[in-house]
């Protein structure tokens, strides 16, 4: 004998879950082994939680995005506002720096009419507003001192926070 064919018993099998069977490919008189995986159970429930766990996933992941992106969009709002209360602390030393050279005049000024004065060729009026001017101008000058190091003290320590526009403070601390 060449060939035999060999019927085994049929068995009933059960699931202990609802679901769908899926088989491994075997056709009726296939050689298997014991062990061998015949066919599977897919489990519904088990299926139906890993899709709504895969659908939180992706919810999540663009979340995510969206958050990430907001994130860069906030940062380069403030890099903005950074960019130019740093322009306005430069500008506030050019503008101090301008007060310290009229002062200077104004200094000089007072200087030459103390000499006229002194020789009778200004009158006391016009070395009183001189003088008036220097006083002036010295204010000035330690209210843009002031200015600068406040401006560049909240730009130092405020980036990101909040934003000192010489008037008002924009943002949340």
């Amino acid at each position: 004998i060449e060939i035999a064919v060999i019927t085994a018993p049929i068995a009933t099998i059960e699931a202990q879950v609802d679901g769908r069977i899926t088989t491994s490919g075997l056709n009726p008189g296939d050689v298997v082994k014991a062990g061998e995986v015949m066919m599977q159970v897919i489990d519904k429930k088990l299926e139906r939680q890993i899709e709504l766990a895969d659908l939180e996933i992706k919810e999540r992941k663009a979340k995510l995005a969206y958050l990430k992106r907001r994130h860069a969009d906030e940062l380069d709002r403030l890099r903005g506002f950074a960019t130019v209360e740093l322009k306005n602390v430069e500008q506030s030393k050019i503008d101090m720096e301008a007060t310290a050279g009229e002062l200077k005049i104004a200094n000089r000024q007072v200087a030459r009419l103390t000499t006229l004065y002194d020789r009778g060729y200004a009158t006391v009026d016009k070395l009183d507003q001189a003088k008036t001017n220097v006083l002036r101008l010295q204010k000035r000058l330690e209210r843009q001192r002031i200015e600068v190091a406040s401006r560049a003290d909240l730009a130092k320590d405020n980036i990101g926070r909040r934003l000192y526009t010489g008037d008002d403070l924009i943002g949340r601390a």
